[in-house]
């Protein structure tokens, strides 16, 4: 095809031999026959050089699996086969949530006969999902730049982005013993037995073995006495999260939905640290994702890989999800619900009916919209608007929240700044009343 230099060309030619037949002037006359000549005989050649054939492109990336926030390095090759490219532009596609932190994503160069080149660039991923690189767009131009081939090279690198560490990282202290201690006070489930934390003293028992003798006591009691240690319990958890098309409201990287994923990522990695056994549900108008609640390092890998992948879409069918899990797992756990609350409350209150049948204990933890789009008005108008809707909506919450009062199901309400702390709050408090136990 012509590039926009060869147009002019024949849009040249076309204007002389117009000129030359108007006034009858041979020298405009051939003006124009050797402009469209230049042109249109330059193209047959540039064709048979079969450009599109003779480059081969190759891309390779740092890793197939990243945390938003991070960095992503990719490398690309582009391989000429043929004979001399001029002039050769090149674009690598890249998503639109990536943002190009170091070098380029395309290339103006000159290749040689056999010739390659390489080059390199540096993304950030912003948002958790699956993403794909590419593809690669060829564009290239004869010596005189009158002629251009382009090429598209579906060349596709997949990336699943998981959500963002930053939580796990600040966080990450906290599973320790004395962190936990300091900042929330004491916090384990025991059971008096052989362990490693000192219990108490009580007095000897023909079962007790003879290395749990306190001497000591003994000579002080005149009385043989044995040591006690606890063992801490672990719990089980499960968490039910709504992805419906409700929680995806708000900023696009800061919406209920994203804070919720943070929430769960945050809850996995320092449950599993504390060798706890913890599960996921997500659910929409079905059962996006079910992973059994187990322990071990592997499990906050199923949970990533599950949560860069959800979509929030449809409505939310808590009732058939709890139904659904209850059912999976048939024993005791302690249920935490990630939602907004702003579905129908019947099938929710079915879904809390079946949870308590089971003998088992629901907490909800309920991002409130308005907290999460205050942000996202400007006006005074917006802003006056957004607050006779916060009303109305919390008016309907607070009539949800009655109802599942009555089950003794507690609601913790939630915006963007205070709900890790909450859910890491409920979880230590589960974690030392025992609830859920293995």
């Amino acid at each position: 095809m012509f590039t926009g230099r060869g147009q002019v060309l024949v849009l040249s030619g076309v204007f002389f031999l117009t000129a030359g037949f108007s006034f009858i002037n041979y020298y405009l006359l051939a003006i124009g026959v050797m402009l469209i000549f230049a042109a249109v005989v330059n193209l047959p050649f540039f064709k048979l050089k079969k450009y599109r054939e003779n480059i081969k492109v190759e891309r390779s990336i740092s890793s197939e699996k990243v945390f938003a926030l991070d960095y992503l390095h990719v490398n690309v090759k582009i391989v000429n086969t043929g004979g001399v490219i001029d002039y050769l532009e090149f674009l690598d596609e890249i998503p639109k949530t990536f943002k190009l932190v170091l070098g380029r994503n395309s290339l103006s160069t000159y290749l040689t006969a056999g010739g390659r080149v390489e080059f390199s660039y540096i993304v950030q991923p912003r948002l958790r999902g699956v993403y794909r690189l590419g593809p690669s767009k060829v564009k290239v131009h004869d010596r005189l730049h009158l002629n251009s081939e382009e090429a598209v090279f579906e060349n596709y690198s997949e990336i699943i982005v998981y959500p963002p560490y930053d939580d796990i990282r600040r966080y990450g202290q906290i599973g320790q013993r004395r962190i936990l201690g300091v900042l929330f006070g004491a916090h384990k489930s025991k059971d008096k037995g052989v362990g490693m934390d000192f219990f108490g003293i009580r007095r000897y028992d023909p079962s007790d073995e003879l290395r749990w003798v306190d001497w000591k006591a003994t000579a002080r009691t005149g009385k043989l006495m044995s040591r006690e240690y606890e063992t801490e319990r672990n719990i089980k958890i499960m968490i039910l999260l709504d992805s419906s098309a409700s929680m995806c409201s708000g900023d696009l990287e800061n919406n209920k939905f994203e804070y919720s994923i943070r929430a769960a990522v945050l809850l996995s990695q320092i449950a599993l640290s504390r060798r706890d056994e913890i599960g996921l549900v997500a659910y929409s108008s079905k059962i996006d994702v079910f992973i059994e609640p187990k322990n071990g390092r592997r499990q906050i890998f199923r949970i990533l890989d599950a949560l860069a992948r959800l979509s929030p879409s449809g409505l939310s069918q808590t009732y058939a999800a709890v139904k659904y899990t209850v059912n999976r797992l048939r024993k005791n756990a302690f249920y935490i619900m990630l939602t907004d609350l702003e579905g129908s409350s019947k099938p929710l209150l079915e879904a809390v009916k079946l949870i308590k049948a089971r003998g088992s204990e629901l907490l909800i933890i309920s991002p409130f919209t308005p907290w999460f789009e205050a942000e996202l008005y400007s006006s005074p108008v917006e802003k006056a608007l957004s607050v006779a809707v916060a009303e109305e909506l919390y008016e309907n919450r607070e009539k949800v929240i009655f109802e599942l009062n009555k089950y003794q199901v507690p609601v913790l309400n939630v915006g963007p700044e205070d709900y890790i702390p909450t859910i890491m709050s409920a979880y230590l408090k589960a974690k030392r009343r025992g609830v859920g136990l293995t």
